[in-house]
């Protein structure tokens, strides 16, 4: 999913386009595996390393085998150190590449509620 600037607003946008505010701040990737949750840049090139609360996000919560990974599309607002989720790519190593809109939608909400991944800051992070 790539941004796009909408200067005429497409017909039927109200039932057939999903429409929501951008954060400012870096496009990455976030990657939760192997007890260890990284941040990656367009590039390639690491963000952030850090313990998260994501599924085998920290070395306190390694659930399930190595190929258990998560992949979110985020955008990293430096100004209040946040991560915002666009996108779910990947949960547990169930890929969602070929679901709906409306499934990832529905599926980022509750499996990060269920993770307390989206909290105040912690001793994940």
């Amino acid at each position: 999913m790539l941004p796009e600037w909408m200067v005429d607003a497409p017909p039927h946008l109200a039932t057939d386009w999903h429409v929501f505010a951008r954060p400012s701040g870096k496009r990455c990737l976030v990657v939760s595996s192997n007890g260890m949750t990284i941040s990656r840049v367009r590039n390639g090139s690491i963000l952030h390393r850090f313990p998260s609360a994501l599924p085998n996000g920290s070395k306190r919560d390694i659930s399930g085998p190595a190929s258990s990974y998560s992949i979110l599309d985020c955008i990293f607002h430096e100004p209040d150190e946040t991560y915002y989720i666009i996108d779910m790519i990947c949960w547990r190593g169930y890929s969602l590449y070929d679901c709906t809109a409306e499934f990832r939608f529905f599926w980022v909400n509750s499996k990060i509620a269920e993770t307390s991944a989206g909290d105040p800051p912690s001793t994940y992070h």
